[in-house]
């Protein structure tokens, strides 16, 4: 507002100048100048009679006039100083006027110059309007001036201006102004010698350009505009500078130099863009011993020195500026704002600050918005530095960028503080700093020489904020380092809020707070992230003066990630309270999480809570890992107090942590509701100067000896149970925590020395060492224990990680000798050994207590000892005898010795042993050896008495159980997804698959694929028995095309078995005979054994009437498949082919009808029926007899295959009858049935009812056969005829009777009763090794009674039946070499593994044996054709080259395409 009282009173005060000048002067008021004209005494009065020359122009005008130049023919002959009538050099202007263009722009060109000079009292004012200046300087003394759309070219100073008695003045430049190749562009300089005068200056410059300006031959560079003062009186100068849309172009020097000690300036610039402007190198290195120059060189663009200035910046473009920065202020007050501006390519390599100086003796305050700033460089402070040594200083930095920023030492991006040596003191500190970072962005900032923080702070006081703000860094050698807070004694706060540091490779610390000997203060760190591509270097390193917290931080992958440490100085520690808060922190995958050292500490307190401490390294290694490192050391002089508390904290792999609170006075350490797991410490840690030696897998907690209050000497009259007594002032309390599978050399889970421990509710689970205690270890010296309500386990014998074996898993171990308390507490030895191993140890305590509700229990099959040593110890007590009593206890485990076993287990209630364990010799079916007892492979067990408890174990169905692992609980285990009793059923979730043992997940069930292959496949076989194509002869055939002879007879066999189909018949028995009985053979899983050669499952699986896919696909068609329902599936095959051969009859019915021809034969539909039923009785039995087979299991009789169904429910008996009715007589059906088809003494409809019901046929024929006499039976032609079909079926393939041979027409009976003997053996006898060995025996009488019998008509069937058969005895003795030693648990490894690797490849060769020969014929068959279709394509080549030859002929004759067209058709009519 004073500023606008000021103008308001110049401008007044020039109205009335003017007016009282124009009474004074009588000349013209508007005088012409041309080229043209001439000097006279009246020239210029009208643009007809214009002057010559400008000096004559100003004589003739009149003040406050104007002069218009014409600039025509000017460009190549520019006005001069001279005039014709005078001799003056220059022109001497000291009137009020303007001078202005006309017509086009006039060109000046006068080295002498204008001089605008102030002769009277009265303001004198200057306007130049459209003129070109070459080589012409213009100096104004005391004028107030104003310059439109002008340009200055080639001068030695463009513009001198020199205020000596003027108290104000004015200089507007705008219009687009021009200067360019000018040595120095302006120059304003203050002379005032008035004792308390102030004087004005507002200046306006827009719209102008100002290129290639301030060096032009002279020795040192001026820059563009300069503004000094030279006055020797204490006044005060008050200036106002407005630029807008300002560029600065290759210019040399300065653009802007206020050398104004004593001004208030009150700036703004807008729209400034500075490009390219440089200084030569030597200008600013003079050497030693040259004289300065006169005009010395400035290394900035806007270089400020005021009193107190206020100055805003906004869209500034700044960018590759050679050794020049952008803005310098050096003031006693400075308010500073720049705006949404763009810094770019500075670079000052021996000067701090790169793109901004900014210096406040008193106060200062920077405000920076929406910038950027990139690819500066300075040896400190590559982007911006500051400094207030003995002031306040407040920087705000919203929304700004700084990227590839550099620096040599100190600050890349930015420095505050005048650091100029690595040691900090107070001199070069911010005296009060508040600073407000946010959403800063720097990105790649680096140390090019030293090694620097992208952002260095050095203060005495004040507060520090950086919210929403990130450094990242994306080049390996970026920014080592972000952000260091250095404190030089005074009361400093910081606040990191919401930031992110992304770096590449750290050095040393991203961050950095230090603070000196009396520094004091506080760091928050909140919702902050903190990571490391690469693990190294450090994340947080903060003095101990400061209080600091942590909340919602993440630190990943560092060296450390925190470190609260100073280098002690050497005088002595004067103390200082320390305090330290995290919360919601994640400290993942760091060497050392947290790391505090101090000894200067007056009151330590640290808290930690609901904070996760972890690695997700997947293996266990013995690396140099740490969660928690705290090491407070006593002082000297002052007493200390600590109070540490740690709540729901999770270690998760972060071992070796340590509490070590070194020193006398009151402790308390709270560790609640945490969790440490995994933690592996394979290193000792030990102190210089310190008894400690650690190593321990949880956490450590380590105090110095407690004070004894009582010496606890017995005497010899009494002997009673005294011990000795101490004054506790540490107290530690574990509450609700867990401690699992942690490892140490001493101790694996937590480590205590002296002090009073309280562990609550504490769970200890598989902590593992090597010396000491797997658990809990108590140190000598004189701690005190207490467990209430805890839990300890152990499940395993030891743990291996870097070929070191931890093994020693005592759950307490006490070597101090201070009282021990166990109240409520459970400790459980799973693991079993041999030897006796110790779970409570303590070798030198004291009072001893364990009440009736704590117990000790070994493992089942283990012993719990106990060796009570406890004796006195003779000492001295103040010269006199004192004996003291020595607590020493161990109770142990150990294990039945090899070959026995027992199913009880030591225990105690309280110190006193609770039973007696009784061991049993080991039974057969299961293993005593390396472990109590264990079921061996393929059998389970089951208890079968109570006093003692002893077991009994039986054999699995195949593949259901298996012998459980080394690290299981107990002697029962199942394969895959299985549970329940024998195994017998799948896991919740899961269910069976048709076609082996494994159980899937419901997920991966409900294939609907399976029914379409089902129908589709049952379709297919059927089609096949109806319509018989003699496959072996077709493919014959084809192979053999080229023989004539042979295919004449292929083609007479063809007939004749169209007529007689009985070799074809016999090898579709022998095959499906074959295929049926190997898979009743096989002990190990058919499935397993054929994955060698997946594309034979498929086949085989065909003939068993089922449906397999090689990727296992269609194995689980419904969720909720059992056992039971499985079998049902299986057998539903045979019935789903019987209904496809109905509904094909009814279509070909449907069809035969609509094609008006007779219906298809009925009996031929049931014959193929009836042989479906043949086929598929071994798979209808099968089912029939599993589902019927129980077992005893202790009390009462369950399913063999589901030992969860209890016997005879409601649908074994329909099975019983079933077998009764069906299975059973369908062998004597078919074998009394035989004889009577044959002797036609029944019909077709009889026998195949008979075959569906073969128990009530069967009392009906006996009956008949009592009631009907000899004779009555004749054999009809008729019934003959009609009972073909079924006898092709059932005599078919077999010898029949001819004169003393009574043939063999019986032998399908014979081939159902053999797969009846082998299901019978396979369902009834549980004995695995016996049942084969039966089956065996089996296999080699039908193999001797078919060589008897040779029952087929051809003979190359009986040798295809006998090969057949002995292969299938050779299977039958492989396998039960398999059961022997599955039976007796022993599995084939080793060099012997490759015999049986073998005998396997020899089932599989018989196997795929079939389809093979099959598939070999048909590839033979392809080849063979395509030959053939190669060979007739050779024929007709030859046939028709002839012909092709005379066409090509032809097309050589130049005729007519109608000619040859029509010769064509005369051709071929």
């Amino acid at each position: 507002m004073a500023n606008l009282w000021i103008i308001i009173t110049v401008l007044f005060s020039l109205t009335l100048s003017n007016k009282k000048s124009a009474a004074r002067y009588r000349g013209y008021t508007d005088v012409y100048v041309s080229l043209n004209g001439d000097d006279s005494e009246r020239c210029g009065r009208s643009v007809s009679r214009p002057c010559k020359s400008i000096a004559r122009a100003v004589h003739q005008v009149d003040w406050g006039g104007h002069i218009f130049l014409d600039g025509t023919g000017t460009e190549r002959h520019p006005y001069e100083c001279h005039c014709s009538y005078e001799q003056l050099r220059g022109i001497l202007v000291q009137k009020d006027l303007s001078i202005e263009s006309f017509k086009s722009t006039p060109y000046i060109s006068c080295s002498s110059g204008f001089h605008f000079d102030k002769s009277t009292s009265q303001e004198l004012s200057i306007v130049l309007s459209g003129i070109a200046f070459r080589q012409t300087p213009l100096m104004f003394q005391d004028c107030n001036l104003t310059i439109f759309n002008c340009s200055f070219q080639d001068t030695s100073i463009a513009l001198s201006v020199h205020i000596t008695t003027n108290t104000s003045m004015h200089l507007n430049i705008h219009g687009s102004s021009f200067f360019k190749n000018n040595t120095s562009c302006m120059e304003i300089f203050f002379h005032n010698n008035v004792r308390n005068q102030d004087q004005f200056l507002i200046i306006n410059i827009s719209e102008t350009k100002f290129l290639e300006n301030g060096f032009h031959k002279q020795r040192f560079a001026r820059g563009v505009m300069t503004i000094k003062s030279e006055t020797t009186q204490p006044s005060s100068l008050h200036v106002q500078i407005s630029c807008f849309n300002i560029t600065s172009v290759r210019n040399y020097g300065h653009f802007i130099n206020l050398d104004l000690p004593t001004a208030v300036t009150n700036e703004t610039y807008n729209d400034f863009r500075l490009v390219n402007n440089t200084i030569m190198s030597e200008f600013i290195n003079v050497p030693l011993g040259r004289k300065a120059s006169a005009h010395p060189v400035v290394n900035s663009l806007f270089n400020s020195i005021t009193k107190k200035t206020r100055v805003k910046f906004n869209n500034v473009r700044c960018s590759h500026n050679h050794l020049l920065r952008c803005i310098r202020i050096h003031s006693d007050e400075a308010q500073v704002e720049i705006h949404n501006s763009l810094f770019v390519g500075q670079r000052l390599t021996k000067d701090r600050g790169g793109a901004i100086y900014l210096n406040s003796t008193v106060r200062g305050s920077l405000v920076l918005f929406n910038c950027s700033f990139r690819k500066n460089k300075a040896k400190g402070g590559g982007a911006l530095f500051a400094n207030s040594k003995n002031g306040t200083l407040t920087l705000n930095i919203t929304n700004v960028n700084f990227t590839q920023c550099a620096a040599q030492t100190y600050g890349c991006a930015i420095l505050v503080g005048d650091l100029k040596s690595v040691r900090m003191r107070s001199g070069s500190a911010t005296y009060k700093l508040i600073t407000n970072f946010k959403e800063i962005r720097v990105h790649d900032c680096f140390d090019y020489q030293g090694g620097c923080y992208s952002v260095r702070l050095i203060l005495s006081n004040g507060k520090v904020a950086i919210n929403d703000s990130s450094w990242t860094s994306s080049i390996k050698s970026s920014m080592s380092r972000a952000l260091m807070i250095a404190n030089s004694g005074g009361n400093t706060h910081v606040t990191i809020s919401g930031c992110a540091f992304f770096l590449n490779t750290v050095v040393q610390s991203i961050v950095k707070i230090k603070g000196q000997r009396h520094a004091t203060g506080s760091v928050t760190i909140e919702n902050s992230v903190m990571s490391n591509q690469q693990v190294g270097g450090g994340a947080l390193r903060i003095t101990p003066e400061f209080s600091i917290k942590l909340i919602n931080v993440l630190l990943t992958s560092f060296d450390y990630a925190l470190e609260v440490f100073r280098k002690f100085p050497r005088r002595p520690p004067e103390g200082h309270p320390f305090y330290l808060s995290i919360s919601n922190c994640t400290f993942l995958d760091n060497i050392k999480d947290i790391t505090v050292y101090s000894r200067d500490t007056t009151h330590a307190e640290l808290r930690i809570e609901n904070t996760i401490f972890m690695s997700r390294q997947m293996t266990r290694t013995c690396k140099l890992y740490a969660g928690l490192n705290v090491i407070v050391e006593p002082l000297d002089t002052l007493p200390i107090h600590a109070f540490i508390k740690i709540h729901n904290v999770t270690f998760e792999s972060r071992p070796c942590n340590v509490l070590g609170l070194l020193f006398q006075g009151n402790k308390t350490l709270q560790i609640q509701r945490s969790v440490f797991r995994n933690g592996v410490c394979c290193q000792r840690q030990a102190r210089r100067n310190s008894v400690y030696d650690i190593s321990t897998g949880a956490i450590s907690v380590l105090t110095p000896p407690d004070q004894v209050q009582s010496p606890g000497c017995v005497t010899k009259a009494t002997r009673e149970e005294i011990y000795p007594v101490w004054s506790y002032r540490t107290h530690v309390i574990f509450e609700d925590n867990i401690f699992e599978d942690n490892i140490g050399v001493i101790a694996g889970a937590v480590y205590i020395s002296n002090g009073y421990t309280i562990f609550q509710r504490c769970t200890f689970l598989n902590n593992f060492a090597i010396q000491n205690s797997g658990h809990v270890y108590s140190a000598h010296g004189t701690g005190r224990v207490d467990f209430k309500d805890c839990f300890f386990a152990s499940k395993k014998m030891n743990i291996t990680i870097n070929d070191i074996t931890f093994h020693k898993s005592t759950f307490f171990h006490s070597e101090s000798g201070g009282p021990i308390s166990i109240q409520n507490t459970t400790m459980v030895a799973f693991a079993t050994e041999r030897n006796p191993h110790p779970v409570i140890d303590i070798s030198n305590g004291g009072y001893v207590y364990m009440d009736a509700t704590s117990s000790i229990q070994c493992a089942m099959g283990s012993k719990l000892l106990l060796e009570n040593t406890t004796h006195y110890v003779y000492t001295e007590q103040n010269k006199l005898f004192c004996a003291i009593n020595v607590t020493v206890l161990k109770y142990s485990c150990q294990l039945c010795s090899p070959g026995f076993y027992s199913i009880q287990k030591g225990d105690s209630r309280g110190l006193f042993l609770n039973n007696k364990v009784e061991c049993l010799q080991c039974p057969f079916g299961a293993s005593c050896i390396e472990r109590n007892i264990a079921a061996n492979p393929n059998f389970w067990g089951y208890q079968i008495s109570t006093d003692p408890p002893s077991l009994s174990f039986i054999a699995c169905p195949e593949h259901y159980c298996r012998q459980p692992t080394s690290g299981s609980k107990g002697y029962n285990s199942c394969q895959g997804n299985r549970n329940g009793t024998l195994c017998g059923k799948c896991s919740p979730g899961y269910s069976e698959t048709l076609f082996s043992a494994e159980c899937r997940k419901n997920a991966e069930c409900n294939s609907y694929w399976f029914w379409i292959s089902a129908f589709l496949l049952t379709t297919g076989l059927a089609l096949y028995l109806l319509i018989k194509p003699p496959i072996l002869f077709f493919l014959a055939n084809q192979i053999l095309w080229f023989n004539s002879l042979r295919r004449e007879e292929n083609r007479e066999r063809d007939d004749l078995s169209r007529n007689n189909e009985h070799s074809d018949s016999g090898y579709i028995k022998i095959t499906f005979y074959f295929y049926q009985a190997a898979e009743l053979l096989m002990i190990s899983s058919i499935e397993n054994l054929l994955e060698k050669i997946p594309f034979i499952y498929i086949v085989i699986a065909a003939f068993n009437f089922q449906i397999r896919t090689i990727n296992k696909g269609l194995g689980c068609p419904f969720v909720g498949l059992t056992v039971v329902t499985k079998e049902l599936v299986l057998s539903g095959a045979v019935f789903l082919t019987m209904t496809d051969i109905v509904l094909i009859y009814c279509g070909h019915s449907v069809i035969n009808i609509l094609r008006k021809k007779e219906k298809p034969s009925l009996i031929h539909y049931m014959a193929v029926v009836m042989e479906v039923l043949l086929l598929g009785y071994e798979r209808l039995a099968e089912t029939s007899l599993k589902l019927l087979y129980c077992v005893s299991i202790e009390p009462g009789k369950w399913l063999f295959i589901d030992a969860n169904v209890p016997c005879m429910q409601w649908w074994q008996y329909i099975l019983v009858a079933y077998i009764v009715v069906f299975v059973v007589p369908f062998t004597i059906v078919l074998y009394c049935g035989s004889s009577k088809l044959y002797r036609a003494s029944i019909n077709a409809n009889e026998f195949i009812a008979a075959c569906m019901l073969p128990l009530p046929f069967l009392i009906y024929w006996f009956c008949k056969k009592k009631t009907t006499r000899r004779g009555d039976d004749v054999t009809s032609l008729s019934v003959s005829v009609v009972n073909r079909d079924i006898l092709e079926i059932l005599h078919g393939p077999f010898r029949p009777p001819i004169n003393e041979d009574k043939g063999t027409l019986y032998w399908e009976s014979v081939l159902i009763g053999r797969r009846f003997i082998l299901l019978a053996c396979q369902a009834l006898i549980s004995n695995l090794m016996l049942r084969m060995f039966c089956i065996v025996g089996a296999c080699f009488l039908i193999t001797l009674h078919h060589v008897l019998k040779n029952p087929y008509r051809d003979s190359m069937a009986n040798n295809a039946e006998t090969l057949s058969l002995s292969t299938l005895s050779m299977i039958a003795v492989i396998n039960m070499t398999k059961a022997t030693l599955i039976y007796f648990g022993i599995t084939i490894d080793g060099p012997y593994r490759s015999y049986v690797e073998t005998l396997e490849w020899f089932e599989v060769c018989a196997l795929a044996f079939v389809p093979a020969f099959v598939s070999m014929l048909a590839t033979f068959a392809i080849l063979s054709q395509l030959a053939r279709f190669a060979l007739f394509l050779m024929k007709q080549i030859i046939r028709c080259w002839p012909q092709l030859r005379s066409s090509c002929w032809l097309t050589d004759q130049q005729r007519p395409l109608l000619d040859i067209a029509e010769h064509n058709n005369d051709d071929e009519s």
